[in-house]
């Protein structure tokens, strides 16, 4: 009768555990090792620099010039009384205009205004009529200049209308009832044909500029002479 060899339970016991200890060892050292994550960096921002940079100075402003004692003393409101008288034409024995300007000069000399003409008409025997109802308005400008007797100003006309034009009719009592009409600028051609656009006036009470011009030397086709007078006056 065989004999069954039993081992005593604890070395059973050991040999199992010996036995497990080298198949978990096995698989440790088969697994793949966790790889580390390194740690998350934050880019390193470039430094701000604020650089003050002071406003630019202030401008010196220039100083104005003192204007001369003349010029000085014609600062304020002036006026103009003008006459301008054409005789001697064929169309007609007299053609006046009688105006007005106002005008400021500044403390700098800068000369402003306006003024105006109204036109009338003297035909002798015949009857000579201005059709036109409004006046012969302009502007006025200049500069006050020191002069050896005072302040002067050539003060330049500047028409509202250059080619305004003055309507008039001469009716003459002879037997063929003769009746000559224009219809057409005046004295805007004239005192342009005859350089009278700017007056040279001498800014005193009471100084009167006067002129004579001949028609028949200019190439307006109009005839006779003009005669002019400025007064100038304050106010």
């Amino acid at each position: 009768m065989s004999r069954i060899f039993r081992a005593p339970a604890p070395l059973v016991l050991a040999l199992v555990a010996g036995l497990l200890a080298l198949g978990v060892a096995g698989c440790a050292s088969g697994a793949a090792k966790p790889t580390a994550i390194p740690p998350a960096q934050t880019p390193s921002q470039p430094p701000v620099i604020t650089r003050i940079v002071p406003p630019p100075p202030s401008p010196t402003p220039s100083p104005i010039p003192t204007p001369a004692p003349e010029i000085l003393d014609a600062a304020g409101n002036w006026t103009l009384r003008v006459t301008l008288d054409v005789r001697g034409s064929a169309f007609v024995e007299r053609q006046s205009y009688f105006g007005a300007v106002s005008f400021t000069a500044d403390e700098r000399g800068a000369v402003r205004g306006s003024g105006y003409f109204t036109p009338t008409l003297d035909g002798g025997r015949c009857e000579a009529v201005a059709l036109a109802e409004e006046p012969i308005t302009y502007r006025v400008e200049g500069e006050v200049l020191p002069g050896e007797d005072g302040p002067r100003v050539d003060l330049r006309l500047i028409p509202d209308d250059i080619r305004q034009r003055e309507p008039v009719r001469v009716t003459c009592p002879d037997a063929f009832a003769d009746v000559r009409e224009r219809d057409q600028p005046f004295l805007w051609p004239v005192l342009r044909a005859l350089d009278l656009m700017t007056w040279p006036l001498a800014l005193e009470v009471g100084q009167t500029f006067r002129f004579e011009r001949d028609l028949g030397a200019t190439a307006t086709g109009f005839e006779g002479a003009l005669e002019g007078t400025v007064e100038v006056n304050r106010g």
